[in-house]
């Protein structure tokens, strides 16, 4: 039997009632050459996602450059977006990393376009970006969050991102229990220990959670532990992968699946590495954007002053050049 029929996956049952099931690309922000968003380069992306088979789209968050943007740049975003989208898959928009009153106007704005769910991460998630101190402050972030959840009566996904939550799951979900329509969550750390802890205690409380992960590197391991989904950047360059990944996952398919996501780290091992990511975590948008226009799509360059060091045309073409000599086709 190998390792199938051994994990318990959620079943279409389980999530009838929620925003997200599956794969959904973290979308990058496309940019003009002059540094505005590219309005005409929306739908080619979009297109392109759904026909790999994704679920959904998060917009403006760290892979979308929406803390390197404006609150109207941000709005433009979402309402082109959902204007190409259609509402064929949900779209979930990260509204914070903001003052409040502009998170609660982005709030009130992604409502009006028809967004699925709205998220947010905590206040001082992106200090280290610009090498600032920073102490996670759960009760700073409670308060962040009633004010932007409450703007709304759509579903509000926290954006858990690395150590800007720190708490453990009891902590969390008792906190949280101020916060109005709190209904899911996007996990971007890699203690799967507390993510399953999340999810086993708000399903024994009664009120389970649209939980998915957003560790690329680990997708399985979410599905493992029993994830709905994820949210990431590297789908951008093999949704198609990730798309298989899971539905492998849901096959109880694992010999299969661990394959896959051994290919896909190969991927995430040359970005990590041709994009210096070491220096930087967000420096991998650039890789993304470069592989992306070299296969057509008018997307621009990282907002690479906060978000991502500058690469160099030759940079670029040898990390192109490194994923297309992969012994598997990346899409």
């Amino acid at each position: 039997r190998g390792l199938r029929g051994r994990f318990r996956f959620i079943s279409n049952d389980d999530v009838m009632d929620k925003v997200l099931q599956g794969p959904a690309p973290a979308l990058i922000t496309p940019f003009t050459v002059d540094g505005n968003v590219n309005v005409s380069a929306i739908g080619p992306l979009v297109e392109y996602f759904l026909a790999a088979g994704v679920k959904g789209l998060y917009l403006c968050g760290s892979t979308g450059s929406g803390i390197a943007m404006t609150k109207a740049e941000r709005m433009l975003m979402t309402e082109e977006t959902c204007k190409v989208v259609a509402g064929r898959v949900p779209v979930i928009v990260m509204v914070g990393a903001c003052p409040v009153e502009d998170a609660v106007a982005l709030a009130i704005h992604a409502k009006e376009q028809g967004v699925a769910a709205i998220s947010s991460t905590a206040p001082g998630a992106y200090a280290w970006l610009s090498g600032e101190a920073f102490k996670p402050d759960l009760k700073v972030a409670i308060e962040y969050y009633k004010a932007v959840a409450s703007a709304t009566d759509l579903p509000f996904w926290p954006y858990w991102l690395l150590g800007s939550l720190a708490a453990s799951a009891p902590q969390f979900l008792e906190a949280m229990a101020e916060v109005p329509n709190f209904k899911g969550m996007k996990y971007t750390a890699t203690d799967m220990y507390t993510f399953q802890q999340i999810r086993f205690l708000s399903n024994k409380n009664g009120a389970p959670l649209n939980l998915v992960t957003g560790c690329d590197e680990m997708f399985i391991c979410g599905q493992v532990m029993q994830s709905d989904g994820g949210i990431g950047s590297t789908y951008h360059l093999m949704p198609k992968m990730f798309v298989e990944l899971y539905n492998l996952c849901q096959a109880r398919e694992m010999e299969k699946a661990m394959q896959v996501q051994e290919n896909i780290n190969q991927v995430i091992a040359l970005l990590i590495e041709r994009c210096h990511c070491g220096e930087r975590g967000t420096n991998i948008i650039a890789g993304i954007t470069a592989v992306l226009r070299r296969r057509g799509f008018d997307v621009g360059r990282a907002r690479e002053a906060l978000l991502s060091r500058e690469f160099t045309e030759a940079e670029e073409q040898g990390l192109y050049d490194a994923i297309e000599a992969l012994p598997f086709k990346v899409e």
